[in-house]
């Protein structure tokens, strides 16, 4: 059930890409008129950061979904204890970088013997070419996730969580392969904005061996975990509040240990949403 669910949204993946790229052919046909070779070279710079984001959505889903086997040693795994399964999911998940990093440094010095820095920034825009959809396959991952806690919630039948379950398996993927396709993006727009600002302001040569630049670096490169680290503790920090009031709820409320009577979700939510 999940390698269908998964192929039904590879398909609109596949078709969004081959209308861009038939639309792609006729514009650059037609814009560069007696320039038909440098056309047709942009033209492959768009395919090539298209392609790219396929590929690097199909490596993000190759780790991240229950049909492959990272996912599956990983759980393998839990059969000798918690232990094994953090340094393996560990080891998966910075194996995952490989991939993805290969695909964009390929596509990169390709595209820059191509059409040079213009190349690369035309990939970037072939990459997002596709990104109502792949956002909409971003956002279906919370949706049935939530369509699951409702079916939970509402006492439906094990058939109707059966099929809620798979949905939000697949989900899982789409959240993950959706973060791989905007990170590589991003990877290819940072290069062009980059050169962009270096033309601008006329830096020639910027040198690792400056202490200031390497202090930029260092810093720059310090600021995701800086801001991951904000998000993970806030999300604790509310993922404990809401434990504290669900166990004071049990301990408080005649009768919901034994479900006579109903939880104040509302407290929780608040707490969620504050």
């Amino acid at each position: 059930r999940e390698k269908s669910l998964t192929m039904a949204l590879h398909k609109g993946t596949v078709t969004a890409s081959v209308i861009v790229l038939l639309l792609s052919a006729v514009i650059c046909s037609q814009l560069f008129k007696g320039r038909e070779a440098y056309g047709w070279e942009l033209f492959t710079c768009i395919a090539l950061g298209l392609i790219a984001g396929i590929a690097i959505g199909q490596a993000t889903e190759f780790f991240t979904s229950y049909l492959y086997f990272p996912v599956q040693s990983i759980t393998s795994a839990a059969s000798t204890g918690p232990a094994t399964v953090i340094i393996q999911g560990l080891g998966m998940g910075m194996l995952s970088c490989v991939l993805s990093v290969i695909i964009l440094v390929a596509t990169i010095i390709t595209c820059n013997a191509l059409a040079s820095d213009y190349g690369i920034a035309i990939a970037a825009v072939g990459m997002l070419s596709t990104l109502a959809i792949n956002l909409a396959t971003d956002a279906y991952g919370p949706i049935a996730d939530n369509a699951g806690g409702i079916a939970k919630m509402a006492h439906l039948d094990k058939a109707v969580r059966d099929i809620t379950d798979a949905l939000d398996a697949v989900g899982n993927t789409t959240a993950a392969t959706g973060k791989g396709f905007s990170i590589g993006s991003a990877v290819l727009t940072a290069l062009s904005l980059l050169t962009a600002f270096k033309d601008k302001t006329k830096v020639d040569v910027v040198d690792l061996s400056d202490p200031i630049v390497l202090s930029g670096v260092l810093l720059g490169a310090m600021l995701p975990f800086l801001l991951a680290a904000f998000t993970m503790l806030s999300v604790q920090k509310a993922a404990g509040a809401i434990i504290n009031e669900v166990r004071r709820q049990f301990a408080q409320i005649p009768g919901l240990r034994e479900g006579n009577s109903s939880a104040d979700s509302t407290k929780c939510i608040a707490i969620a949403t504050q």
